[in-house]
């Protein structure tokens, strides 16, 4: 591409194994040595932990980028205070970023494809953020185009632009109306039932989540995702290690081989897409999420797969 190329901002913390993964993956990108990245590493919970210790020593190694900035917290922020704080130390000054945490697998083609995507959709006002990861349905609601446009964003892989980022309002100011008002909550469900759940848990202090309050304010701004109809994340923390992630979560590998896009005319909802999110993030049945927790506890995993997920 003859465009500046977006930064890559990674953040970290103490998964060496998939840290090592991400970055081998991410170093296959076809656009990985003319790209910047910059590597937040969250201080660790308890003085002198050696996983924190060791993937920071594991990223000072890292080279084949066109550059590697690490940037190393002493103490521990939480995952939604560094990636509020590093993505707009980043974005303040390029303008555009694109963002992954430890335990995502790339194609190939990954950097390619949002780097063109951030190119393609700068100046469209409706376009709140790019998607990187996609449900494995979803090719398979839509065919004639290479994404669809949904009300809800992704944080598995995903890029923004500056303006859209500064436009978040991390308060959520107007819950108190949000929250009395069923007809909102349901428009904001649109994109899937967990949304309202999540924030409510937000809001009460029960989870500390950037997501979810980015995804606020793009419903409030009525502002869409852009998609892509086959996936190019694989999340590969859904194995327990991490605290974000859903182990019943069934999805696609990432794409293998490069793809010509083919981009909607108009930016608007699909509704076959959007059907097929609201179905894949619909709650599995108490009995099967019952019988998989009990699973977990004794066995370390699910027992029974199951496409849908409220993660």
């Amino acid at each position: 591409m003859s465009v500046k190329l977006a930064p890559v901002a990674l953040f970290v913390y103490n998964r060496l194994d998939h840290t090592r993964r991400t970055v081998e993956a991410l170093l296959q990108n076809t656009l990985a040595a003319q790209s910047d990245v910059f590597v937040f590493c969250d201080g660790a919970k308890e003085y002198g932990d050696p996983s924190v210790q060791a993937v920071r020593d594991y990223i000072r190694t890292v080279s084949g980028f066109s550059s590697v900035t690490v940037v190393e917290r002493d103490s521990n922020a939480g995952l939604a205070t560094s990636i509020i704080e590093g993505i707009s130390d980043v974005v303040d000054k390029y303008g555009s970023v694109i963002v992954l945490e430890d335990d995502l697998i790339t194609s190939p083609y990954f950097l390619e494809y949002m780097n063109t995507c951030l190119v393609q959709y700068e100046r469209t006002e409706a376009v709140f953020s790019i998607a990187g990861w996609s449900p494995p349905t979803l090719a398979d609601a839509v065919s004639e185009y290479s994404v669809a446009y949904l009300p809800r964003n992704c944080s598995w892989g995903w890029a923004t632009w500056k303006d859209r980022w500064a436009s978040v309002d991390w308060n959520v100011s107007d819950y108190a109306t949000f929250k009395t008002s069923r007809a909102r909550q349901n428009e904001f469900n649109r994109g899937g039932v967990d949304l309202s759940r999540m924030l409510a848990a937000q809001m009460k202090g029960t989870i500390n989540s950037w997501a979810i309050r980015f995804c606020y304010s793009q419903y409030v701004q009525n502002k869409l995702t852009v998609f892509p109809l086959r996936s190019y994340v694989e999340n590969i923390g859904c194995d327990g290690s991490g605290t974000h992630c859903d182990t019943s979560v069934v999805q696609q590998a990432a794409v293998a081989e490069e793809q010509l896009l083919h981009f909607p005319e108009a930016v608007q909802i699909d509704p076959a897409a959007l059907e097929c999110f609201a179905a894949f993030y619909r709650p599995a049945p108490f009995m099967l999420r019952l019988i998989n927790k009990i699973s977990r506890t004794v066995t370390g995993k699910n027992i029974i797969a199951y496409e849908n997920t409220a993660s």
